[in-house]
Order: structure tokens, then C-alpha cells, then sequence
């Protein structure tokens, strides 16, 4: 009996995710048919990947999109991280604004990424006001590789006023520990 209670339970679950599955791909539709129309040819919006040849047209089409909204999370995410790429670093400021009004947490966590792929020196003290800022949610973990990768004295400073940090603390903390670390390493050599 236990196992025919297993197997009801796994067809449920694969049913739920099929019907998922269903509704993510019937959604992404209209982004798939614009991104058609500029020649730009996808199965889905997950595969927008970051850049490249001709990516610039594409750009536009995820902004109209995300700007419309109205899709589910998990596309609005997928749109969001696609922007992560060097041709959307003049508008940071877009992208920024974008992640603070994200009400979806993979939307929230799409522009993270995209803000920490896109952030240059000159956006340093933006990008360490959005980490500071306790309004906004738990995403803010992503935003702290941007300050990594910044590799500023600056950036440095605030990753370690950030340890003890009741949100962004350990992943502060395995930062600072890591930079310790390689700097052992070099000062070893």
C-alpha cells in the first residue's frame, strides 16, 4: 500500500509541475513572438543567455516587457538577469529603479544579478546605498558580488562593517574570510 500511496503522491507532484511548466510556457508567448520580430529566435526567455552578437536588439524588447510586466515571477527574473550584460551599464539607474519596484522575488533577485553584472567604480556608492538599505529584502545578498567584484578600498570597508549583519552577514563574513585567505596565499609567495 505504501508504495501505491508514493507513486499517487509523485503523479500529483509531476501533474502540479507539468501544469507550471504549461502556464510559464503559454506566458513568455508575446515576449517570444517580439523577440521573433527583431530576429532574434529562442525557445524561451531562459535562453536569452547574457550578451553576444546582435544582443543589443534585444534589449529594447526585454525592457518593453518588463516595464508592461503582468507575467509570472519566474519570467519577469529571467528578463531581469538577461539584463546583465556591458550595453545596460549606461542605464544603471533604470535597473536600479527597476529592482527596488521588483515586487517578485525572482524578478528582485533578476535585477541583483543584472545590477551587480553591470556596476562600474562610478556606480560604486549607488550599489552600496541599495545593500544598505534594510527596506529592501533578502536579494541584497546578491548585490554584495558587486562589491567583490569592485575590489575598492571603499567596497572593502563596507563588506566588513557588513559580518555582523543580521541579513547579509554570513555571506559579508565568507567575503572577508575568502579575500584573508588569497591574501595569505599571495603574502606566502
Amino acid at each position: 500500500m505504501r508504495d501505491l500511496e508514493r507513486q499517487a503522491q509523485f503523479e500529483a507532484v509531476e501533474a502540479k509541475r507539468q501544469e507550471m511548466v504549461r502556464k510559464l510556457r503559454e506566458a513568455q508567448q508575446p515576449i517570444l513572438a517580439d523577440l521573433r520580430a527583431v530576429g532574434f529566435e529562442v525557445p524561451s526567455v531562459w535562453h536569452l543567455g547574457y550578451g553576444g552578437e546582435g544582443f543589443s536588439v534585444v534589449l529594447p524588447v526585454v525592457l518593453k516587457h518588463l516595464e508592461r510586466g503582468g507575467y509570472p515571477d519566474r519570467i519577469m527574473g529571467a528578463l531581469a538577469s538577461a539584463l546583465g550584460v556591458k550595453e545596460m551599464r549606461p542605464y544603471w539607474d533604470t535597473l536600479r529603479d527597476m529592482y527596488v519596484r521588483a515586487t517578485g522575488g525572482d524578478e528582485r533577485q533578476g535585477f541583483a544579478s543584472a545590477l551587480v553584472d553591470t556596476v562600474t567604480r562610478e556606480r560604486e556608492e549607488d550599489l552600496i546605498s541599495l545593500i544598505l538599505d534594510d527596506s529592501l529584502d533578502g536579494s541584497r545578498i546578491i548585490l554584495l558580488s558587486g562589491l567583490s567584484r569592485l575590489r575598492s578600498d571603499r567596497s572593502r570597508a563596507v563588506m566588513e562593517s557588513l559580518v555582523d549583519h543580521p541579513v547579509l552577514g554570513i555571506q559579508a563574513s565568507e567575503t572577508v574570510h575568502q579575500r584573508k585567505l588569497r591574501q595569505a596565499r599571495k603574502n606566502r609567495k
